[in-house]
C-alpha cells in the first residue's frame, strides 16, 4: 500500500522512465492495459469514483485514488501505533526475566586470583547460614521448615534420650533379684554384713552398659568424648551431688516397711509401694535376712546414684554437643573445607572450568538478551516513524 500511495504520488514522466527506483516495479503494471496513459488512468479513476454505487457515495474531498490511499495508511498506522506498546511491554517483561536468570549465573571466573576470592565468599557465606541455623538460631528464611529449627529440633532429641534413660530404670521388675545375683556372684571370707566397693561397682557397670548404646546412636557416633564419658562412669562411682545422701536417707527409710511386708502372713498383702511403685515381695520370704538387706541397701544406693549418673550423662551430652557445633562452625569445618580444595590439590583450578550445562544456558541467555533489545530499538524506531508520520 505504501508503494502504491508512493507510486501514485510521482510524475508521470519519472514513472514510465523508471527514474524511481522505489516504484519502477510498478510502472508495467499501470501501463500494461492498452498502453494507457497518466492523463487516460486519471479519467478513468474520475468515471469509476462517479459511477461506482459505493464509491460516488464517498465525499468529494475523499475522491480519488491517492486520497483514500492515504488514509487507509493513516487508518492502519493508528491500528499499529495502539498494538506496539503492549508489544514493547511483553519484550521489557521477557527481557527483565532473562536479565534476572542471567544474573542468577555463578559468575565466569577467569584467574585463579578471582577463583580464590570467590571461594572465600562460598565458605563465609556457608559459615554464617551455619551459625544462623545452628548457633542463634534464627529462623526467619526457614519458618515453615521445621527440620531447619535446629534448636527445637535438638531440645526434643534431648528430651527423648531423657525419656529412653529413664525407662530404663526398672525399679519393681524383679526386686532385689539382681542385687542379690551380685551379691553371691561377690561372695567370699569376709566379715558379716560387710559390703565391698566391688559389689556396687559390678552393679553400676551392668548398668551403665544397659544404657551405653542410647547416647552413642543419639550422636550417631560422632562425638569421641561420648565413649569416653561412659567409660569414666564405668570406672569410678563418684559424686560431690548434695543430695545424694538426703535422697539415699529417704529410700533406706522404706526398709522397715520392706521387713513388714516380708513379715506379713498374707501372701496377698506382700506387697511394697515404694517409689511409686507397686513391689511384689513374695520371692524373697526364702532369702537369708543379711543377703535381704544387704540387697535391699544396694538397691538403694543404686537407685539413688543412678539418677544422679543420668542427670550427669544428659548435662555432659547436650553441653558437649553446643559445644562441638560451636567448634564444626567456627573452625573445623573451615578447616576440612580449605584442605579438601587446597591440599589435595585442583579444586581452585576447577572452579575456572564452567560446567557445560551453565555454558549453555550462559549463551542462551546471552543471545536472548541481545535480540530482546535489538528487537526494542527496531519497534521504538517504527512507533517514532507512525508518530512523526501522523503528525
Amino acid at each position: 500500500m505504501v508503494c502504491l500511495v508512493a507510486a501514485l504520488a510521482c510524475t508521470p514522466d519519472r514513472l514510465v522512465a523508471g527514474g524511481c527506483a522505489r516504484c519502477t516495479h510498478l510502472a508495467p503494471a499501470l501501463n500494461e492495459i492498452n498502453d494507457e496513459t497518466y492523463e487516460e488512468a486519471r479519467n478513468q479513476e474520475a468515471t469509476l469514483f462517479e459511477t461506482h454505487p459505493l464509491l460516488s457515495k464517498i465525499d468529494k474531498s475523499m475522491k480519488g485514488i491517492p486520497v483514500l490511499s492515504h488514509r487507509l495508511v493513516e487508518i492502519q498506522s493508528v491500528i499499529i501505533s495502539k498494538c506496539l506498546p503492549n508489544i514493547i511491554k511483553k519484550i521489557n517483561e521477557r527481557l527483565h526475566a532473562s536479565v534476572l536468570d542471567f544474573n542468577k549465573l555463578p559468575r565466569n571466573l577467569t584467574s585463579v586470583s578471582e577463583a580464590m576470592g570467590a571461594f572465600v565468599q562460598i565458605v563465609g557465606s556457608f559459615k554464617e547460614t551455619l551459625q544462623k541455623i545452628l548457633i542463634r538460631g534464627e529462623l526467619e528464611e526457614y519458618e515453615d521448615d521445621k527440620q531447619m529449627h535446629c534448636s527445637a529440633r535438638l531440645a526434643e532429641m534431648v528430651d527423648k534420650l531423657s525419656q529412653d534413660l529413664q525407662s530404663s530404670v526398672k525399679f519393681s521388675k524383679n526386686f532385689l533379684v539382681e542385687e542379690m545375683q551380685i551379691l553371691e556372684e561377690a561372695n567370699g571370707i569376709r566379715l558379716p554384713h560387710f559390703l565391698p566397693h566391688l559389689v556396687f561397682s559390678r552393679l553400676l557397670k551392668r548398668r551403665v552398659n544397659g544404657v551405653s548404646d542410647l547416647p552413642v546412636c543419639f550422636v550417631n557416633k560422632f562425638m569421641e568424648g561420648v565413649d569416653e564419658m561412659i567409660e569414666m562412669e564405668k570406672m569410678t562411682d563418684y559424686t560431690c551431688d548434695p543430695e545424694f545422701i538426703p535422697s539415699y536417707d529417704k529410700l533406706m527409710g522404706n526398709h522397715d516397711l520392706f521387713l513388714n511386708s516380708l513379715n506379713c502372713l498374707y501372701i496377698s498383702s506382700q506387697t511394697l509401694n515404694m517409689e511409686g511403685y507397686s513391689i511384689n515381695v513374695n520371692h524373697l520370704n526364702d532369702v537369708s535376712a543379711n543377703i535381704r538387706n544387704q540387697a535391699f541397701d544396694l538397691k538403694m544406693r543404686m537407685t539413688t546414684y543412678w539418677k544422679i549418673v543420668l542427670k550427669r550423662m544428659l548435662d555432659y551430652l547436650a553441653l558437649q554437643l553446643r559445644f562441638f557445633m560451636q567448634q564444626l562452625v567456627n573452625k573445623d569445618i573451615e578447616v576440612e573445607i580449605m584442605s579438601e580444595v587446597m591440599v589435595n590439590g585442583g579444586g581452585i583450578e576447577k572452579m575456572l572450568v564452567e560446567p557445560p550445562y551453565v555454558a549453555k544456558k550462559r549463551e542462551r541467555l546471552q543471545s536472548s538478551i541481545s535480540l530482546l533489545k535489538e528487537s526494542k530499538e527496531i519497534i521504538e524506531q517504527v512507533m517514532d516513524g507512525i508518530v512523526v508520520t501522523s503528525d
